[in-house]
């Protein structure tokens, strides 16, 4: 093994300065001393030259611009055997605290070093992770439209359009879209582009726009499955700084919803929102308020409350309502049939759970309660068609025209139970639910 020349000198200046008597025991100590950093690999980075040496020999400060004097141990005022055993012992108690520390100084920077090497390496640092900036295209097509394919290969930047070119895109399918209302070509146009910002790992403002509107026009056409890949996206440009509050702050809404929607654990959601959207109503964004009401309701089963904020939803959050619009109605009934006797109108129902919102459409959302209320399966309490007609009787009663108006609680309560545990059973199916 080459040695550095710093550790030649430093055994060359202990064995001319060691005792004749004391030679053996040198060459034992430093035979065991370079083994000991060979082994932790400390040969190289050991300050040798400021190493002490052995108590084999004592080496006196200069004064008054004197030479330090190298005194041997065969001096008569090195003392008695005794105390050179001592000096020596403790001389190896303070050698190998100093060992320990330039180990522990070495350590140190060593994993400075490998941190920096770390940071300089690869992809995120890692040298054994692609690094995708290497990597990372800019699109060179000029198309506006362009169909949503599935990449089986790296893509190619003849077919993929710059940040420029997707913005007058978006701009281009959003005005499609007030017009044609066609949401299978918006639906692919939208993936399109997200796709390109994806490939070109665009991450800005532009990105939080794209995933917003195609978000809401997900909701308005019922696709979940989209709906939810655009959240989930949005809410990891939001915690990159990205996008308005006031748009951060209308999804988080949306997602409240979802998660509800979903029976997910919302407690880290819940946990990030400040504490003036989590206990005061002062300063608070609509959605946010509306949402956390919805999730109070839903779960203390208030199907009142959760009625009221139905009818009064904001911006988009009616839609998401509606997905679990069923849930409610189920779960409500069976408390309406459980706790009312002995029978309950059809117009006091629509207009308790949300079918009838005014006047205006009153006839409209009964009729849509009671083909509702047919398919649960209740049990009809019939009664005349005119209020305080008379009821014929013999012959006359089968030509006799009826209508349902009123449902028996106690016999209708069955199908609602049945109804609850067939919804429990099926659970919620949503393509790339969180």
């Amino acid at each position: 093994t080459k040695w550095p020349p710093s550790l030649k000198e430093y055994v060359s200046k202990v064995f001319d300065t060691c005792p004749s008597n004391k030679r053996d025991m040198a060459e034992k100590q430093m035979k065991d001393l370079i083994t000991r950093t060979i082994q932790s690999g400390a040969m190289w980075t050991t300050d040798w030259e400021g190493m002490a040496l052995p108590d084999y020999c004592v080496v006196t400060k200069p004064t008054n611009g004197v030479e330090p004097m190298i005194v041997s141990e065969d001096s008569p005022n090195l003392g008695s055997s005794d105390e050179i055993n001592r000096r020596q012992q403790r001389a190896l108690r303070f050698q190998s605290s100093a060992e320990i520390e330039r180990q522990k100084a070495l350590q140190s920077i060593t994993a400075q070093k490998a941190r920096e090497e770390f940071l300089k390496a690869g992809a995120e640092g890692n040298p054994d992770v692609v690094d995708w900036d290497e990597h990372t295209i800019i699109g060179t097509s000029q198309q506006l439209e362009k169909r949503y394919l599935r990449l089986t290969s790296a893509p190619d930047p003849s077919t993929v359009r710059p940040l420029t070119i997707l913005e007058r895109a978006l701009e281009f399918v959003c005005e499609r879209w007030k017009q044609e209302r066609n949401y299978a070509y918006v639906c692919d146009q939208l993936k399109s582009i997200r796709q390109d910002l994806t490939v070109q790992r665009i991450k800005n403002a532009f990105s939080v726009t794209v995933y917003e509107r195609h978000g809401r026009i997900a909701l308005e056409m019922n696709d979940l499955g989209e709906f939810n890949q655009c959240q989930s996206q949005l809410m990891m440009l939001y915690e990159l700084g990205l996008g308005t509050s006031e748009g951060r702050d209308e999804y988080v809404g949306y997602r409240i919803l979802y998660m509800i929607l979903t029976n997910n654990q919302m407690i880290s959601l819940l946990s990030s929102l400040t504490p003036p959207s989590k206990y005061t109503n002062a300063n608070i964004h609509p959605c946010i308020s509306h949402a956390l009401s919805v999730r109070t309701a839903v779960s203390l089963n208030d199907y009142h409350r959760f009625f009221k904020l139905y009818l009064g939803a904001p911006r988009m959050s009616g839609y998401l309502m509606d997905t679990f619009l069923e849930r409610v109605r189920v779960s409500g009934m069976r408390v309406v049939c459980r706790g009312y006797r002995p029978s309950m109108r059809v117009d006091w129902i629509a207009k308790e759970f949300g079918w009838v919102a005014d006047e205006d459409d009153k006839l409209r959302g009964e009729e849509e309660c009671r083909k509702w209320l047919d398919r649960a399966g209740v049990v009809w309490d019939e009664e005349p068609t005119v209020p305080g007609a008379v009821i014929p009787k013999g012959k006359k009663a089968k030509q006799r025209k009826l209508v349902k108006n009123i449902i028996k609680c106690k016999e209708s309560l069955p199908a609602f139970i049945r109804m609850e545990e067939e919804t429990r059973r099926k659970g919620v199916d949503i393509k790339g639910q969180i």
